[in-house]
């Protein structure tokens, strides 16, 4: 690594970790097996795989940002580096989040369980099942979520501003049912009123980015 690859990455935490080989405390917690039988969905086979290796993990977070930066450096592209690089953490920052909301499901497909249990070996293998698929949910979360991290920081070093998510992405996954309700209303009257305009052939929605008040 160069001098100028040093100050380049001056402010991304344990920099000398990739010159190691070992992975940053926060990667090595984060691709640690916490479950058997890992599954991703109800009633898929158990996957037996490991997680990926921490330090690539982590190599490649950076990469895939610092990559964008790199091609398109002194270029007439150069300008538009950093809305590709935005939307590349912005990828890992949904999946998260939707791992997330699949999570809070599984966990409370556990309490319900739990709640209605007889006894039965069935239903302790009902319960036992709804765990395992709840801390796997868990830990693909916090795998993808570490690796949003350290993209974002990425981010942040070659554009000199931290990344920020769109504020409709960051609602929580717990909105009431009148929020629901109000949000696929609204959905479906623009959607409506798009079709009035246009309605022959299909129609392209480009959604933004504000958020509902």
């Amino acid at each position: 690594m160069t001098s100028t690859d040093v100050s380049r990455f001056a402010d991304i935490t344990d920099i000398f970790a990739e010159q190691t080989g070992h992975p940053s405390s926060s990667f090595a917690a984060a691709f640690t097996e916490t479950v058997d039988g890992f599954q991703m969905t109800r009633g898929d086979e158990p996957i037996t795989a490991g997680l990926p290796d921490a330090w690539e993990a982590e190599r490649a977070s950076e990469m895939v940002v610092q990559t964008l930066f790199d091609v398109m450096r002194d270029t007439r592209l150069e300008d538009i580096a950093g809305r590709l690089a935005w939307g590349v953490v912005h990828a890992f920052h949904k999946v998260a989040q939707q791992l997330d909301q699949e999570a809070d499901r599984a966990a409370m497909k556990v309490k319900d369980l739990i709640r209605s249990a007889d006894g039965s070996e069935v239903g302790t293998v009902e319960i036992e099942e709804a765990q395992t698929l709840c801390q796997s949910l868990d830990e693909a979360r916090e795998a993808v979520a570490c690796m949003r991290d350290r993209a974002a920081e990425t981010y942040r070093v070659e554009t000199r501003r931290p990344w920020s998510a769109p504020r409709a992405t960051l609602v929580s996954s717990k909105r009431t049912a009148s929020v629901i309700d109000g949000t696929n209303f609204l959905a479906a009257r623009r959607q409506r009123r798009i079709e009035a305009q246009a309605p022959q052939g299909p129609v392209v929605i480009f959604l933004g980015r504000a958020a509902l008040a």
